[in-house]
């Protein structure tokens, strides 16, 4: 049977089902207030190959998988977009159920593309609040929950098993209470079961207690308690799931049912981009249809995931995906050329049944899928018989769900198969001009042309591949190599760093040529994180322009990280990093140059900044400053053989510019604010479409960790007013 690591008890355990009946699984579903991203879907891919791995024993799987179409916060909170549902009801003008439904439909058609099979049932928790409410009623009347102004809480106290799962002990979880304290709570690490609805929310049903709205945690306790009953086999989720979610899933129905919720927790570790765990919040997120519109197949990154273990974190990027897809199709390429007319011999039997045995025991240890992956491409690399593969790898694709042996014949229009023809009779005669422009045109409509002695084959291009080849594309700075010296003649490069504020880009470009034409400049765009429409603009925009390198990340680095990749392919002397909503409006480098050419300088640039405390710093524009701010930056490229590159745990640009700063002070290089420097400051986009919230928080803890740097280095400090 399949033996899987229990989060709760720390040690692999076999599943097994005490009621003799399949195996339960409970599957916390989507939250559906926007499409999954990959991130969400790796989780849903897990509790797949579960699944597949328990039935290919031969066990059957009743498996639930919740969708979450209630909104959880209050409507005040909708502002700050803590409420999700609700938030994207009122930003579309439409309905929560509207918004719920269509991204439920969307869900579905993921799960499909990736081979998911369909869970046996997707209750949805709006039409199981009479089960949350019955709950809710059983926990109060057991002296585990308690009402104040028509909200229910849970009494942590009076569970005391709670923490088990998450390992969080009582004075761990006070220090992981949000700023926002609830006062009506008896203790502030009790939950919400049941909150009141405040005037004006649409999403609300009558209970006990008063019209209100079910807390997030109850609903899966409540539908895994309706369709498993008191126990159930597996409860599978996301790590982010561990606590609160699961820990307090685990104290509500263990309340109720007085006897252990779970046998076994089984989690999955998270998806990375850049290091960072995949979310919308940290805008390092892709959809499904986003990779399939840049030619993936929804099963390589099924593909991807199974090379990976389930509780290992997988570092996305679009250049793995790229190389998953390959070795998918190369794999369904050989499938393709078996001889599959061959017979299977005595010897094919018994290497069939060493291998059977050798996958089985792969997957039935903690679902080990590089291992089983490995073991399939053994068997189609063997000198078994063509008949005996495909019958292999058919067992073995039930579990892996890869479609290892779907037949890949690629039909082309008839406009497609005319130009390859008039291709192949251009190279008979020699016409390279002709023939070149023929695949050029091929190239155009997604058609990669292989010339053979005799013809040419013909096959779609997919992933990377269709990426243009004049685009410098990169999955981040560690793609690159700083040096600190260089053999060009450039003066100064400037490097500009570009979300999705195209126009404030080409702004600033525009200025910095207009006013350079003494000096040899070369302009460096990083657009960080690839987006397909700004990034054709761009590359429009400058496709003629010497003077401009661009240079595309796949996917939303950290600010500091982009800096970096600019910092690596600029070619110049001297370095100057901008900021795109500043507008030059006169000759800015020869004064700062002039300025450079001290060796005692290691920093230039119009915005500097004084501390007396590391604490709070006032704008200086003329003389020696403590830092200088990353609207301009400007310094020698030597100096980063002593300096180094930016600090890359700065994702968010505030305060990333004090730290580097400082670092040139630490080296005893002087930090120089120089006041005539002809450059003016625009709105910052970037900061202006963040709340109030999200500046605090990004901006606090960009700050925490400039002042854990250097904190304690106050002899750094400069504190001369009148310089």
């Amino acid at each position: 049977m399949i033996s899987i690591y229990n989060t709760l008890t720390k040690v692999t355990e076999t599943i097994v089902s005490e009621k003799q009946q399949p195996i339960g699984i409970y599957t916390c579903g989507p939250t559906v207030y926007r499409r999954s991203h990959i991130g969400n879907l790796r989780s849903y891919l897990m509790s797949d190959w579960l699944r597949r791995a328990i039935e290919g024993t031969g066990t059957e799987v009743f498996h639930i998988k919740n969708i979450t179409d209630v909104g959880h916060m209050r409507q005040e909170r909708v502002d700050l977009g803590e409420d999700k549902i609700l938030a994207a009801a009122i930003a579309a003008g439409r309905s929560p159920k509207e918004i719920a439904d269509e991204y439920t439909a969307m869900f579905f058609s993921d799960e499909t593309a990736l081979g998911i099979i369909p869970a046996d049932v997707y209750p949805r928790a709006t039409e199981h609040i009479p089960e949350m409410i019955s709950m809710i009623q059983q926990l109060i009347t057991g002296g585990f929950a308690y009402v104040v102004d028509g909200a229910v809480y849970f009494s942590v106290d009076t569970f005391g098993g709670y923490g088990k799962l998450s390992g969080n002990l009582a004075n761990q979880l006070l220090r992981t209470i949000p700023s926002e304290i609830d006062h009506r709570k008896q203790d502030l690490r009790d939950f919400a079961l049941w909150k009141e609805a405040e005037p004006g929310r649409s999403m609300k049903w009558d209970s006990p207690w008063g019209p209100g709205f079910p807390g997030w945690h109850i609903e899966c306790s409540a539908m895994a308690g309706r369709y498993l009953g008191s126990s159930i086999d597996v409860h599978t989720g996301g790590v982010d799931n561990i606590f609160p979610h699961h820990e307090c899933e685990i104290a509500q129905s263990e309340a109720i049912y007085q006897q252990r919720h779970t046998n076994i927790w089984m989690h999955g570790q998270h998806l990375l981009v850049d290091g960072i765990k995949m979310a919308k919040s940290s805008q390092n997120d892709y959809t499904l249809d986003q990779l399939q519109q840049r030619g993936f197949d929804p099963m390589a990154f099924r593909y991807l995931c199974a090379t990976v273990r389930y509780r290992s974190r997988l570092n996305f990027t679009l250049k793995s995906l790229d190389a998953a897809q390959k070795g998918l199709f190369h794999f369904r390429k050989i499938m393709d050329s078996l001889d599959l007319d061959s017979n299977v011999s005595a010897k094919d039997l018994d290497d069939m049944k060493r291998y059977r045995t050798e996958f089985a025991a792969h997957i039935q240890n903690d679902l080990n899928l590089p291992s089983g992956l490995a073991t399939a491409w053994a068997v189609i690399k063997s000198d078994m018989s063509g008949a005996a593969k495909l019958i292999l790898i058919g067992e073995f694709d039930k579990v892996l769900g890869l479609q290892l042996t779907l037949h890949q014949e690629e039909q082309f229009p008839e406009e497609v198969s005319e130009l390859s023809r008039n291709r192949i009779i251009a190279r008979r005669n020699r016409d390279w001009v002709v023939a070149d422009e023929l695949r050029d045109r091929l190239r155009d409509k997604g058609i990669f042309v292989e010339d053979m002695r005799e013809g040419s084959n013909l096959r779609m291009l997919h992933g990377r591949e269709l990426i243009p080849t004049n685009w410098t594309c990169i999955s981040g700075p560690n793609d690159l190599v700083f040096s600190p010296e260089t053999t060009t003649s450039v003066d100064v490069s400037m490097i500009l760093v570009n979300t999705d504020c195209l126009q404030d880009t080409i702004r600033c470009v525009d200025s910095i040529s207009s006013h350079s034409n003494r000096h040899s400049v070369e302009i460096v765009i990083v657009q960080n994180g690839m987006r397909e429409a700004v990034d054709a603009q761009i590359e429009e925009i400058y496709r003629d322009r010497q003077d401009v390198t661009i240079v595309h990340i796949e996917s939303q680095i950290g600010d500091s990280r982009a800096k970096n990749a600019g910092v690596c392919i600029a070619q110049g002397k001297n370095l100057m990093i901008m900021d795109s909503s500043v507008e030059v409006t006169g000759d800015f480098i020869g004064p700062i140059l002039m300025i450079l050419e001290d060796t005692s300088v290691g920093i230039v640039g119009p915005w500097g900044l004084l501390s007396k405390d590391l604490k709070e710093f006032e704008e200086k524009t003329s003389g020696k400053v403590d830092a200088m701010q990353a609207y301009c930056l400007a310094f020698r490229r030597d100096t980063l053989e002593v300096v180094g590159l930016l600090d890359e745990g700065f994702r968010f640009y505030r305060h990333s510019d004090l730290e580097y700063s400082f670092r040139f002070k630490y080296h005893q290089y002087a930090i120089v604010a120089q006041d005539n420097l002809p450059m003016v400051r625009h709105v910052h986009r970037e900061w202006e479409r963040l709340s109030e919230e999200e500046r605090e928080l990004l901006s606090t803890a960009n700050f925490k960790k400039f002042l854990r740097a250097w904190g304690h280095h106050h002899d750094l400090l400069e504190i001369n007013s009148g310089q």
